[in-house]
């Protein structure tokens, strides 16, 4: 069984960013946005791996951030199934690192706001294709796949708009 290290990240967005988000969606109070990473593990790493897994993970700029705000009120993450481009690269990355009990590494984005705004930007925060909004207590789900569903057709010629709601 595999076990789950979740390490915060870097603020996802830059402090023009967020305000251009918070006056987009007319939002009363500050917006705040980080990156948590996701290690699905064989086994725990030792201090050694923990510190080299954080040092991996440190990027992005270091000087004019935006200041933390707000309390958390949604955890992106991809869709449960899909593997993001960025976590095949990270994979690697720790592998080539010495990093192999790590299986995976993957990352989402955790959004801080104040909750009573939060129903209003929720479509706004992640795009319903490729992402998804996790529950804190299952982010394990993030590593969870399943056996694929065999190859199935829509005959939307013949079928027209109707074919595909029944599809769906």
């Amino acid at each position: 069984m595999t076990q789950l290290l979740v390490l915060a990240g870097p603020p996802a967005l830059s402090r023009f960013r967020l305000e251009k988000m918070q006056d987009q969606l007319a939002l009363n109070s500050a917006i705040y946005a980080e990156y948590v990473h996701l290690l699905e593990l064989v086994e725990p790493l030792t201090p050694a791996q923990t510190e080299r897994a954080e040092t991996l993970l440190r990027y992005g700029p270091v000087t004019d951030l935006p200041v933390a705000t707000g309390k958390l009120s949604a955890t992106v993450v991809p869709r449960e199934g899909t593997i993001s481009p960025w976590s095949s690269k990270a994979t690697d990355i720790f592998s080539t690192c010495e990093l192999a009990t790590v299986l995976r590494v993957e990352r989402g984005v955790r959004w801080y706001m104040d909750p009573q705004e939060f129903p209003a930007a929720r479509d706004h925060l992640f795009d319903r294709m490729t992402q998804r909004i996790a529950q804190e207590d299952d982010l394990i789900s993030v590593f969870r796949s399943s056996e694929p569903r065999p190859l199935s057709t829509v005959p939307l010629l013949s079928g027209g708009p109707e074919a595909l709601q029944e599809a769906n």
